[in-house]
């Protein structure tokens, strides 16, 4: 029983692996990250904005 539980395993990593290498060639992750990436620029902007310059000597 446990190795057609470490087969079936194995082939859902497979399917996942050819899954992701699909999405990276049709260019759907790219938008994606850059999205993200944005929107993370954003909030750090946002939080520490405010904190005005932390340089030492300033």
């Amino acid at each position: 029983m446990s190795n057609y539980k470490a087969e079936i395993t194995l082939m859902i990593v497979a399917l996942l692996c050819f899954g992701i290498f699909v999405l990276f060639a049709n260019g759907v992750i790219d938008p994606l990250v850059q999205t993200i990436g944005q929107g993370f620029k954003t909030m750090v902007t946002n939080v520490f904005g405010d904190v005005g310059d932390l340089r030492p000597g300033k």
